[in-house]
């Protein structure tokens, strides 16, 4: 056996090596395939498919809204996020998405009056 210097060393291209686990193929590319490319999958981004774009929840593989966030479109995966003055009227104390994650889910403050003055209620946004 000798020993070479210079040359490259051949590493196959996997998924969880190089597209962080987030990717429903890679492949190598480049002249002599000098990198790997990542198709990534659900709403996974960058090179290596490590970020998982705003609004939406890395815990469910990038495929869900955060629970900051609902969905507002079921054609095409459009979001927002959750807003006390916008979507609660600003006497709230706090704002979060119903579990499904389709709408805003206004907390109100202990001693709120009016006629949402229940333990919270919704408020949808399109």
């Amino acid at each position: 056996n000798v020993a070479s210097t210079g040359l490259p060393t051949c590493t196959p291209c996997t998924m969880a090596t190089h597209c962080s686990g987030n990717t429903n193929s890679v492949t190598g590319a480049g002249g002599l395939a000098t990198r790997c490319e990542c198709d990534c999958s659900n709403k996974w981004s960058s090179s290596d498919c490590s970020v998982c774009a705003t609004g939406f929840d890395p815990a469910s593989d990038c495929a869900t809204c955060d629970v900051r966030y609902v969905s507002v479109s079921t054609l095409t995966i459009n979001y927002i996020q959750c807003d006390v003055a916008t979507d609660c009227g600003g006497d709230t104390h706090s704002v979060t998405t119903t579990p499904d994650r389709t709408a805003c889910l206004c907390l109100w403050s202990p001693g709120h009056i009016g006629a949402s003055a229940s333990a919270g209620g919704l408020a949808t946004r399109c």
